[in-house]
C-alpha cells in the first residue's frame, strides 16, 4: 500500500499490517499485526480455554496456560465426573434396553394379530365372492324372467 511521507509514522503505528505489536491480553508475546486474531483465537496463553471435561461436568475456564495444569491438579475430581456421567449413561441404556424389549414384544404380538386378521379378511372375501356370484346368478335369473314376460305381454 502507498502511503505518504507525512503519514508513514502514523500509518505504522496503527494501520501497518506488518507492524510487529505486542499482545493486547499482556502474554508477553509479539507478533506481526496481521496475526494478532490468530493469536489470539489459538496461540496466546492468557486466552480463555474451556477445561476439557467441560462435557462431564467441570466448568472452569482457566487461561490456556494453565490448563494442563488444571488437570492435573483436578484429576480425581475429573474421574467422579467421569464415573458419574458413565453412571448416568449406563442407567440410560438400561431404560433404552428395556424400551427396545417391550417395542419388540409388541411388534411380535402386533405381527400375529396382523396375521390372523389377515387370514380372517381373507375368508371374508371369499365368502363376500361366492355371496356376490350367487346374487349375480339370481339376479341374471330375474332379469331373463322379467325379459320373459315383457316380451309375452308385448304380443
Amino acid at each position: 500500500q502507498m502511503v505518504s511521507r507525512k503519514l508513514v509514522d502514523r500509518h505504522v503505528d496503527t494501520k501497518c499490517a506488518f507492524t510487529v505489536v505486542e499482545c493486547p491480553n499482556e502474554c508477553g508475546e509479539s507478533f506481526p499485526r496481521n496475526q494478532r486474531e490468530s493469536h489470539l483465537a489459538n496461540a496466546c496463553g492468557l486466552r480463555a480455554s474451556q477445561c476439557p471435561f467441560y462435557a462431564l461436568g467441570c466448568s472452569v475456564i482457566v487461561p490456556a496456560r494453565d490448563r494442563v495444569q488444571h488437570v492435573e491438579e483436578n484429576a480425581s475430581s475429573h474421574l467422579l465426573l467421569a464415573a458419574k456421567k458413565m453412571e448416568d449413561y449406563q442407567k440410560r441404556l438400561k431404560i433404552l434396553e428395556s424400551n427396545a424389549a417391550t417395542l419388540e414384544r409388541e411388534n411380535v404380538e402386533l405381527k400375529i394379530k396382523m396375521a390372523a386378521n389377515a387370514e380372517k379378511y381373507s375368508k371374508d372375501v371369499i365368502r363376500l365372492e361366492k355371496q356376490a356370484k350367487a346374487t349375480l346368478k339370481q339376479l341374471s335369473a330375474l332379469e331373463k324372467k322379467c325379459n320373459s314376460e315383457f316380451r309375452s305381454h308385448q304380443k
